[in-house]
């Protein structure tokens, strides 16, 4: 009976983490959608995106975004983290899968005006997302989940790569945009992944334990 209502509990949690990260993004993408269509001022190629947080006609709309999808988002790592990645490797993918999506709510909080928390948050995200992909990847591959692992370090790899390569997109909010796409497309499949796969049977042992 015990282990019946744990397991139950469990695949519930493991839902809500799902439900989460695919939440957060379509947040986010509609908050940054319905900026650009009220922003005719707007640039891809010389304004940064946190440029709506301050300039934007309706302001509370993006910075709303992404506080929502902040919060929604360290629901969702956490989730994964607890269900699907284990050992160190796991717990510091996790963690920095967490400290990004927290830096997406302090972008929120702390718009462009507040120049040092804003910049801070916005290096925090692209670093910790990038290094939390990648490490949660390699986890992943450790724990014999290889194809899941192979995509997560390649999401974290094309997240640093848009940020660091050079070009003639570089500087702008396109490069952000291209920078997000990974880690946007990898959240809304592992969020899936989080609705539609049971938990490990050795992570269900555990929580059953508990």
């Amino acid at each position: 009976m015990i282990e019946g209502v744990a397991l139950k509990r469990m695949a519930v949690m493991k839902k809500v983490a799902g439900a989460c990260g695919i939440a957060s993004q379509v947040i986010g993408v509609t908050a940054l959608t319905v900026s650009v269509f009220i922003s005719p001022w707007f640039s891809w190629r010389k304004d940064h995106l946190s440029a709506f947080g301050v300039d934007s006609s309706d302001q509370l709309i993006y910075n709303s975004g992404l506080i929502l999808a902040g919060i929604l988002g360290v629901i969702f790592a956490i989730g994964l983290g607890r269900y699907f990645l284990s050992g160190r490797l796991g717990q510091v993918g996790t963690g920095g899968l967490i400290l990004g999506s927290a830096a997406v709510f302090t972008m929120g909080v702390f718009p462009r005006n507040w120049d040092f928390i804003h910049g801070a948050s916005t290096v925090s995200f692209f670093v910790c997302i990038s290094l939390g992909l990648a490490i949660a990847g390699a986890a992943a591959i450790n724990a014999s989940q290889m194809a899941w692992g192979v995509l997560t370090v390649a999401a974290g790899v094309l997240m640093a790569a848009f940020q660091l390569i050079p070009g003639p997109l570089a500087g702008g909010a396109i490069a952000q945009v291209l920078a997000c796409v990974p880690w946007s497309l990898w959240t809304i499949a592992s969020g899936i992944m989080l609705l539609m796969r049971p938990a490990p049977l050795a992570q269900s042992r555990r929580e059953v334990d508990v």
